[in-house]
């Protein structure tokens, strides 16, 4: 026969040209994205229902003080504010994921700061 390798040996030079080892494998930058997509789901997850809480107020202040309404429309616009600063933070997050982040407990740390 001739010299052959064998499977650990294998696949341990595939991930070798890869770039990947024990402590950055290839399921790694799964969990940075999904801190960003989580960082878009919740903020606004979280716009939408004040954004729905505070209009049931706009509508009940426009019966009993329409001379007030425009002040009550503070809490929507907030609202809407806070879907835009979870886009921002994906973005930051994605921005940071295009860098040198090469460890999965880097990873995690961005899961962490999109959650």
């Amino acid at each position: 026969g001739g010299f052959s390798f064998s499977r650990k040996s294998r696949l341990s030079s595939e991930m070798f040209l890869l770039g990947l080892t024990e402590a950055s494998p290839a399921y790694a930058s799964f969990f940075g994205f999904f801190g960003s997509a989580l960082a878009v789901i919740f903020a606004n997850l979280g716009a939408a229902y004040g954004t729905a809480k505070s209009a049931s107020g706009v509508a009940a202040m426009g019966v009993l003080r329409y001379d007030l309404v425009m002040r009550a429309m503070i809490a929507p616009v907030m609202g809407g504010i806070l879907g835009i600063y979870g886009l921002i933070v994906a973005v930051i997050i994605a921005i940071r994921m295009s860098g040198s982040v090469d460890s999965l407990s880097s990873f995690h740390c961005i899961l962490s700061s999109g959650c």
